[in-house]
């Protein structure tokens, strides 16, 4: 049986300015220096396991962790649009503290995001879309790399759904490089 390392992505300055980064893929998301710093200790842990091959979402916040990560090593880094992050629309960009405030009903204090409601941002990727994704990611690794150990780099909301999917309860927000290992 292979084994699946889930990891978020490096801190990123809109992590630090508690702004909600979604799909934007702009210099406010790129890693700070001490994201990059701690996704340098990363490879150590990396370093003690025999990788096979990583997937990272597309978004430059993900493949620049991923590419930190395995700099020292003959890894294949294969982006994968599954992994995105969630769309929040015209949330995308937004404060944090600007969002509890003005919809203090869709904060989920427990996962540490918005959460989904078409009424209040109709133009939000749905929480079930964001579940087909994982689901067909998930399938793929099953048929194709179920013996393998495979590296997932990818967002905070994503990681959260893919624990839901597989019956494992999200007991805090996930929170950057953090690392979940599951079976594939």
């Amino acid at each position: 049986m292979g084994t699946l390392y889930l990891m978020r992505h490096a801190t990123t300055y809109a992590n630090e300015q508690r702004i909600l980064q979604g799909r934007l893929d702009t210099q406010l998301t790129d890693l700070t220096p001490d994201g990059i710093a701690l996704a340098r200790k990363q490879q150590q842990f990396l370093s003690q396991h025999k990788m096979d091959v990583c997937f990272s979402s597309p978004l430059k916040r993900a493949t620049s962790t991923a590419k930190i990560l395995f700099q020292n090593y003959d890894v294949l880094i294969k982006p994968d649009p599954r992994l995105v992050e969630v769309d929040y629309g015209i949330w995308n960009g937004t404060s944090i503290d600007e969002l509890k405030q003005k919809h203090p009903r869709y904060w989920d204090s427990h996962l540490n995001d918005m959460v989904v409601d078409e009424s209040c941002n109709p133009e939000r990727e749905s929480e079930n879309q964001v579940l087909q994704r994982i689901t067909s990611f998930k399938r793929m690794l099953e048929t194709d790399y179920r013996h393998k150990q495979v590296v997932v780099v990818t967002h905070g909301y994503i990681i959260s759904k893919w624990l839901e999917l597989a019956g494992t309860s999200v007991i805090e927000p996930v929170q950057n490089l953090q690392t979940i290992t599951l079976p594939i």
